[in-house]
Formats: structure tokens, C-alpha cells, sequence
């Protein structure tokens, strides 16, 4: 996604243009991932990582 847009846009800001891209979407992603499956926030992988050895992904 990010060389896409870089590529398409004009020299300059352009890295910060994608880089911002690319973070509002994984953004929007965790979130309607954690929204939809009901799941918490981790601030920490470990407890992310603890939280997925109990609680298997659901299966669509």
C-alpha cells in the first residue's frame, strides 16, 4: 500500500502521505477487528499472547 501511493502522488510530503495512509488503515482494521469479535486491548504482546492461548479466533 505504501510504495502504491508513493507512486502515484508527487515528490515532496509524499512519505508522510503514506505513511499516514498506511496507519489510518491498519487503525480502522484492529479496530473493526476488535469491535466485531468482541475482543479487548492489549497494551502489551504478552497479554495479547495469553489472551489467544485461551481464547481460540472464532470461525466465520
Amino acid at each position: 500500500m505504501y510504495r502504491g501511493i508513493k507512486a502515484r502522488k508527487p515528490p515532496g510530503k509524499v512519505h508522510f502521505i503514506a505513511l499516514i495512509a498506511v496507519a489510518s488503515d491498519f487503525v480502522t482494521s484492529v479496530l473493526y477487528d476488535m469491535r466485531r469479535h468482541q475482543r479487548p486491548f492489549f497494551l502489551k504482546v504478552s497479554d495479547y499472547r495469553d489472551y489467544r492461548r485461551h481464547y481460540a479466533r472464532p470461525s466465520n
